[in-house]
């Protein structure tokens, strides 16, 4: 993936993560539910089911600091304004045991896409330095 498609990629996922997500109906505290480990990307079009084009794997076990592992299928395309495309998580459908056995058994076709996140999850503001 180019550097330059990177940042937008990245910036889609954080808008996704940090949105109005709810899982069973409960909102998110961050990103991702501290007790849910595995979950699958699932993106919809007005008028259409929801299809599964990725999967989303939380690593740690601190609340407050973590990592996220994603795999985008082929034909994932980012959320826009534009496209009206809409980017859910559901409970995954498989379990792993760790990020080792997620990266060796999710699915990663030709034209798929990963993702690494470090999560660092506070109520508190962050200054520049």
């Amino acid at each position: 993936m180019k550097p330059s498609h990177r940042v937008p990629l990245l910036l889609t996922l954080a808008g996704v993560a940090f949105g109005a997500l709810t899982l069973h109906g409960h909102a998110a505290r961050a990103q991702i539910d501290p007790g849910l480990r595995s979950f699958g990307v699932y993106e919809s079009r007005p008028g259409l089911a929801p299809t599964l084009l990725g999967e989303l794997f939380r690593e740690g076990a601190d609340p407050a600091h973590y990592v996220e592992h994603w795999v985008l299928y082929p034909g994932y395309e980012n959320p826009s304004a534009t496209n009206g495309v809409v980017v859910t998580l559901r409970p995954g459908q498989r379990a792993y045991r760790d990020a080792a056995d997620f990266l060796a058994r999710v699915p990663f076709g030709r034209g798929s896409r990963y993702v690494h996140t470090d999560c660092l999850d506070s109520a508190e503001r962050p200054t520049v330095r």
